[in-house]
């Protein structure tokens, strides 16, 4: 593929494989699910890879209320 990073903005894709996932919902501080994912990969003694992402699902111009923001949360797993 021809996509190149632009002003700070970085590509590279991301092979498919297995993550921990978790869905949170509420305002953009997303940090205590972060902890959890953390918690589940230490206690199952998984590996993660050295990135993660977030999907966002609202807009805060059209959707106000932050208790109905929806993140999604990813962390690869080295198999």
């Amino acid at each position: 593929m021809d996509t190149k990073g632009t002003k700070g903005i970085n590509y590279f894709e991301v092979p498919s494989g297995k993550a921990v996932y978790a869905e949170y919902q509420g305002g953009a501080n997303t940090e205590m699910a972060h902890y959890a994912i953390e918690d589940y990969i230490r206690d199952f003694r998984l590996q993660p890879k050295d990135y993660m992402w977030e999907t966002y699902f609202y807009d805060p111009m059209t959707e106000p209320d932050s208790t109905k923001w929806i993140t999604h949360i990813y962390y690869p797993i080295i198999e």
